[in-house]
């Protein structure tokens, strides 16, 4: 779909008509994978092994704006526990099929136990009454296994029964858990309790429509979301002398993480949640696809010394977003009413690269190549034959806001977003390497930062490893982290 005006005109006619295009593909080189906003995953990862950044230094890196500061808070107890209510989107509009290594039991909603189900057995809970009434019914049924051929009926006319597994403890060894036998064929295991879930409303058009939802407390929640959108291993890198707590200072990423996500979900929670019955999504709001999968000790440390501290922003939890790669610098997002969320910012540590290149320390999207096929420009965009392909606009932060296709046949502009989309490119932060458009046009954007050599930061200020960088100052009164036990 092209976001802007096509103007149309018949080259074989006009004057001073370009030359076809030179090769076979339009070739593109690139910085970042995503649109950018908030906080680098891998430059985070970045300002804490090289420049040894803490994890409050790091938050107030990404996550300032001027006109709308950002402070911190810290949550009490009895709101650390809360419970969050995560889609399990992978299974909409099926059964809700649940099994576990140990007994588990199901409830209705006021916690009456409705059906007990043995060790090793399935449970499966299917919408029965969906139109036309209030509430949607469903029944629940037992077999010897998610795949079983055979299954009997335990209950019916229920409502939004519940699964509930043999232990809620956050330290549960997974074969006290509950798996979910997903529409998707994958079973994946998850902390907390799994409800069915009747989801009806002004935009279901009448229909009942079958939701999974894992029932979670706030810090198990983060606990796993945390790995899964940051690797563990992160935390072992970068060496450890003068960094807090004694970790490496890798850890400090996984801190800023967990903050990160946790104000996130609590930002998601705040402003309606998932369409009005979820707090919050399990993919694309965040990384919980896989439950209890990435689970890790260094992590679940960073979550819990870090236990509770959020950002807020405009008196609420902050829209603190974040991705794998900014490419070196990060880009400015307004909501649609235009209220400004967080600065672009140069990102020196998007460049970080440990180990080698095909190492956990190394970030694989800071540079990127690619290449377009020209018949398959020439299809999309119906400009004849191809002569030439040029970004004439782009953004502060050097994204590509336009770009322009010159064929025999039209010219045609289209959004950078429209363009990436439309050839499954990594980012909007790219230039054009070949053909008559390849000259990036004057002044136009900022280059990525950059770090000028992969070497250790030295034990002295914050930044001494990242030349001609130095952290932002009382941006974030964060308090330290408290210790944890272990």
């Amino acid at each position: 779909m092209l976001l802007a005006s096509v103007a149309a005109g018949i080259a074989a006619d006009r004057a001073g008509a370009q030359a076809p295009f030179p090769s076979g593909v339009v070739t593109l080189s690139g910085h970042g994978l995503g649109p950018g906003y908030g906080m680098g995953q891998w430059g985070a990862f970045g300002l804490a092994t090289l420049g040894h950044l803490t994890y409050e230094q790091i938050l107030a890196h990404y996550y300032s704006d001027i006109a709308y500061p950002v402070s911190d808070a810290t949550l009490n107890a009895k709101a650390d526990r809360e419970i969050v209510r995560v889609a399990i989107d992978e299974n909409d509009n099926r059964a809700v099929t649940v099994t576990s290594p140990s007994r588990f039991t199901y409830v209705n909603s006021a916690g009456k136990k409705l059906a007990s189900i043995p060790a090793g057995h399935a449970a499966r809970a299917l919408e029965i009454k969906k139109k036309g009434s209030l509430t949607g019914l469903w029944e629940l049924e037992k077999a010897t296994s998610c795949t079983a051929a055979k299954w009997e009926e335990v209950a019916t006319g229920l409502t939004d029964p519940i699964a509930v597994p043999a232990s809620l403890a956050a330290t549960a060894p997974s074969t006290d858990l509950l798996t979910l036998c997903r529409a998707d064929d994958q079973d994946v295991t998850y902390r907390g309790r799994l409800e069915a879930y009747d989801y009806y409303g002004p935009s279901t058009a009448d229909e009942h429509l079958e939701r999974t939802l894992n029932l979670v407390a706030l810090e198990q929640y983060v606990a796993d979301v945390t790995p899964g959108e940051s690797p563990a291993g992160w935390g072992a890198y970068g060496g450890s002398q003068g960094s807090p707590q004694g970790e490496p200072w890798g850890f400090q990423e996984l801190e800023a993480q967990a903050v990160a996500a946790r104000t996130y979900v609590l930002y998601s929670m705040a402003t309606g949640g998932w369409h009005g019955y979820a707090d919050i999504c399990d993919d694309s709001c965040e990384w919980y696809a896989q439950g209890i999968m990435w689970e890790s000790p260094l992590a679940s440390l960073a979550v819990l010394d870090t236990a509770g501290q959020y950002l807020v922003q405009n008196g609420g939890p902050a829209p603190t977003e974040y991705g794998s790669s900014d490419g070196g610098y990060t880009e400015a997002f307004e909501y649609w009413n235009g209220q400004s969320i967080f600065d672009a910012v140069a990102d020196p540590g998007d460049a970080v690269c440990l180990g080698g290149p095909q190492s956990l320390g190394c970030n694989p999207w800071h540079t990127w190549t690619d290449s377009i096929p020209v018949t398959k420009l020439e299809r999309q965009f119906a400009v004849g034959t191809l002569e030439s392909v040029q970004a004439v606009s782009t953004d502060a932060s050097g994204r590509v806001t336009e770009i322009e296709i010159v064929g025999t046949e039209a010219t045609v502009t289209a959004s950078g977003a429209t363009f990436a989309g439309d050839f499954g490119l990594a980012s909007t932060m790219f230039t054009v390497t070949d053909g008559p458009g390849a000259p990036p046009p004057p002044g136009a954007g900022r280059a990525p930062a950059r770090l000028a050599a992969a070497r250790p930061a030295a034990a002295g200020q914050p930044g001494d490893g990242l030349p001609g960088f130095r952290p932002p100052t009382g941006q974030l009164p964060l308090r330290p982290a408290a210790r944890a036990q272990q």
